[in-house]
């Protein structure tokens, strides 16, 4: 491939994707706190004082308030104004060289470890945080560079060449995930945006360094059915933006496979489509948040006309013809009642161990909605910090609506991937829209089998056109021992804070706080079972909590059945009353 220049790269448009620019009187307040008292504010992470740049070394501040102050995040809030506020932009600029002098000279070498040892705060050098400084501060020298002083000009060009240099280096490379694509596009950015002269060996091995990692990554970052293998909704949507951003800069770097890059995002938009739910938000699987996305944002990279609707509500767009889709290869089913109603139900079953990256102990755990309300739900994500008991609850199996065997959580993550099967199965009902069985083998000591079927019980033609019925989830659950005679079996469903549920014969009866009765839950079993419920028990081993976005936590309850015997034959079926 040949290589490009920063003057070929500055006229893809696309590059501008990955930095966040806000404005607005949101936006104005916190620049204001800024100005007043020096203070760098935002809404996950309240106001910090930078007190001349002792923030970056204060390891009292959560994970990603670290990472918002290392990697210049607040940047996003000045962007309007920096280029006509000298002032403002002479404390960016002093901001970054301070930076540079407390830091610039003590990389400590790749991971974790290395900073702790060598007395450097971690997210100095983390990956991603890296990459997000040299993207801040690329963008700034964009946006005004030319109203720099000649001194800050020139000091900001050498910081931002010397982190393009690192990035670059296979060592601090993150490998192919997320983190790595955002490092390449950090590079491509400061290629893009910066003016200054690079010698011609520096521009030949940074661009041949992004066209060479850009494009490998982003073939690596699907499913063969268009799925991102983060294990995260979320970052499906955040990782096909970045592909939408690469396929340019590689097109224009002349990557051989660029084309067919087009053809990868293309296949992505299926899941998108399907995976939002009626009210727009996303299934809190993995690091996602239940939180509606910003059309503005997703129509970046998808554009159809299916896609429109899901994201708009039907507003804009044709509704797709399909209410349920299998993935297979990424390990999902998505299923939705209708497409006209917003108040239609939609189920995601998920059983993909596809990488580390954002992975959570939830494999064949399954997620309802019906009537805009999470009628069986999950935990969601805490954070980042795995001494904290909480994140712990996050990542385990007693947070998911999992079966644990042993008294014990299948770990977050292994030495290696998968250990989890998944396939699409022939219906065997007449109202069965769709039949799916994962298999769970991430245990030597059991392999624990989930069939799920969706059933349209008032529909004669299930699976066609619009459904306001009641729907059938049936989860068969199996669980085979490997070793000893008998176990201890745990089968956990989660329910939304606000919800509550009423003993009948052979289940609970699920209800809204103010009595409004949302679904059933009736089980059959070999077993003898006991049954409970659990809410917001603190203590080293949380359990009945919700969590509606990191550090937050709500209580919520839980409905467990316990088990023991030398097998579990469980069938549950979970009915939506609409």
């Amino acid at each position: 491939m040949s290589t490009s220049t920063p003057a070929t790269l500055s006229g893809i448009r696309e590059l501008d994707f990955v930095v966040i620019v806000k404005q607005g009187a949101d936006a104005r307040r916190r620049l204001s706190d800024w100005r007043e008292r020096r203070y760098l504010t935002s809404v996950a992470h309240g106001s910090i004082p930078f007190e001349g740049g002792d923030c970056w070394d204060d390891s009292t501040l959560e994970r990603s308030a670290q990472r918002y102050v290392h990697g210049f995040l607040f940047l996003s809030d000045w962007y309007a104004e920096v280029g006509e506020d000298v002032s403002l932009l002479s404390d960016a600029c002093e901001m970054a060289i301070e930076w540079d002098r407390r830091f610039g000279d003590r990389y400590p070498g790749p991971g974790h470890a290395a900073s702790v040892s060598a007395g450097v705060p971690v997210m100095a050098y983390h990956d991603d945080a890296t990459a997000r400084r040299l993207i801040q501060l690329s963008h700034l020298m964009e946006k005004a560079g030319d109203r720099m002083s000649a001194e800050h000009h020139h000091a900001l060009s050498d910081f931002l060449e010397r982190t393009a240099r690192l990035l670059a280096t296979e060592e601090f490379y993150a490998g192919d995930n997320n983190h790595g694509l955002f490092q390449d596009l950090a590079i491509a950015k400061y290629l893009a945006d910066v003016r200054h002269e690079l010698d011609a060996a520096t521009q030949e091995q940074l661009t041949d360094t992004v066209a060479r990692r850009l494009e490998n990554n982003l073939f690596t970052a699907f499913t063969a059915d268009g799925v991102h293998v983060e294990n995260s909704p979320g970052y499906h949507f955040i990782v096909a933006l970045l592909l939408a951003v690469g396929v340019p800069v590689l097109e224009a770097l002349q990557a051989p496979r660029a084309g067919e890059l087009r053809q990868v995002l293309r296949g992505t938009e299926r899941f998108a489509t399907h995976v939002l739910r009626p009210d727009g938000t996303l299934p809190p699987l993995g690091d996602t948040k239940p939180v509606r996305w910003g059309e503005a944002a997703l129509t970046r990279s998808y554009t159809g006309p299916g896609f429109l609707w899901s994201v708009t509500q039907g507003r804009k767009g044709t509704a797709p013809v399909d209410r349920h889709a299998v993935f297979p290869d990424a390990g999902y089913l998505v299923y939705r009642s209708s497409w006209h109603d917003l108040y239609a139900d939609h189920c995601l079953v998920k059983a993909g161990y596809r990488s580390h990256y954002h992975h959570a102990a939830d494999d064949i755990a399954l997620l309802i909605t019906s009537r805009r309300v999470p009628v069986i739900s999950e935990a969601g994500h805490y954070g980042y910090d795995l001494k904290d008991p909480y994140v712990q609850y996050a990542y385990s199996q007693y947070a998911h609506n999992s079966v644990i065997v042993a008294g014990r959580s299948q770990p977050r993550v292994a030495g290696q991937t998968g250990g989890v099967d998944f396939q699409e199965l022939p219906p065997t009902g007449e109202h069965d829209v769709v039949r799916v069985r994962g298999v769970n083998q991430r245990s030597a000591q059991s392999t624990w089998t989930r069939t799920v079927s969706v059933r349209e019980p008032g529909n004669d033609h299930p699976g066609e056109g619009g459904y306001d019925g009641p729907v059938d989830y049936v989860v068969e659950d199996d669980v085979v021992l490997h070793g000893p005679s008998e176990q201890d079996y745990e089968v956990r469903w989660h329910l939304t804070p606000g919800m509550r549920a009423e003993a009948t014969d052979g289940g609970f009866r699920i209800l809204m706080s103010g009595g409004l009765h949302l679904a059933d839950l009736l089980w059959t079993c070999d077993l003898p079972l006991t049954v409970s419920t659990e809410q917001g028990i603190d203590g080293p081993e949380p359990r009945g909590w919700a969590f509606p976005e990191p550090g937050k936590k709500w209580p919520s309850t839980v409905l467990v059945l316990r088990g023991r015997g030398p097998r579990l034959r469980l069938v549950t079926t979970i009915r939506t009353r609409r």
